[in-house]
């Protein structure tokens, strides 16, 4: 049986908003401070391994769940500058693509995470039938897909 997919990847994709410095902590107060760079890259263990995947030259699906948002938008850009196939993801207007901050010094860093759609895929969403079409079916990030627990 020809499968669609080596590699069926399930579970999450955000954006990762990178600053780094010597010193990103914040001074609250309203107290700007400058950092010496950002970078906004795809982000999200699942998302991430599908991508290597891909670059591999595997054939991967992507199932995942994504608000209908400009970082939603940038992720599928991503996923398939891999050559992941986007087909399955779901779309949800009510949700925000989630989103991980990054405070990034040269030895040590802090993130904070706004979980957004990375929490609300659910098992009843997935349809039974990719299962079939896949000849590995990779789960990634379970502790925060609350949906999928």
């Amino acid at each position: 049986m020809m499968r669609v997919y080596d590699i069926l990847v399930i579970g999450e994709a955000n954006v990762d908003l990178i600053l780094s410095g010597e010193d990103v902590d914040p001074n609250f107060g309203q107290k700007e401070k400058l950092v010496q760079d950002a970078s906004l890259i795809l982000g999200g263990s699942s998302a991430i391994f599908a991508c290597g995947a891909g670059k591999l030259g595997l054939r991967v699906g992507f199932m995942g769940k994504l608000g209908n948002d400009l970082f939603g938008e940038f992720l599928i850009r991503k996923l398939q500058e891999f050559g992941v196939d986007t087909e399955l993801i779901i779309y949800d207007s009510e949700i925000k693509t989630g989103l991980t901050l990054h405070l990034s010094q040269p030895n040590d860093r802090a993130m904070l995470t706004y979980l957004g759609t990375i929490e609300s895929l659910r098992c009843d969403e997935i349809p039974p039938e990719i299962f079939t079409q896949s000849r590995h079916v990779h789960l990634s990030s379970f502790f925060l897909q609350k949906g999928m627990q």
